[in-house]
């Protein structure tokens, strides 16, 4: 899609800066929600709300992604300030402590009144399913 905004030789490079824009902004929108089909799946096998699972997975992902979390940041920059750059990346935030995961489970256990167990089994098939695409995608 992005390559026929760029090859469209007839279209005003104004028009051709917005579409690219909004282009952009919607693919920063899907970025920042977990994959829905896995979200509705894994509701279907958790018997869980979907709305339980996806806000699970994205308060895991949030707490513990640092892609993730800059991609809501951008979302939510680029809402207040359309033409905010974003800052160079510190990679020392890339180094989580190990805790935060045990800590971000317990959070969302608490908050969704579910045994730990069965959060981090959430967020593990999650995560499967995310690294078994990935391998497809790339073969």
């Amino acid at each position: 899609v992005y390559f026929s905004f760029a090859c469209d030789k007839k279209g005003d490079k104004s028009e051709k800066q917005k579409r690219s824009r909004e282009f952009a902004s919607k693919m920063l929108e899907n970025l920042a929600k977990p994959d829905q089909e896995i979200v509705a799946l894994l509701a279907v096998k958790y018997n869980k709300n979907f709305d339980i699972i996806e806000k699970i997975v994205d308060i895991y992902l949030t707490d513990t992604d640092y892609v993730y979390r800059q991609i809501k940041s951008t979302i939510q920059k680029k809402n207040k300030e359309e033409t905010k750059k974003l800052k160079e990346i510190n990679l020392e935030l890339f180094a989580l402590d190990k805790s935060v995961y045990a800590d971000t489970v317990a959070k969302i256990s608490n908050q969704f009144s579910l045994e730990p167990a069965i959060v981090a089994s959430i967020l593990i098939d999650y995560k499967a399913w995310k690294a078994a695409e990935s391998r497809a995608s790339s073969e």
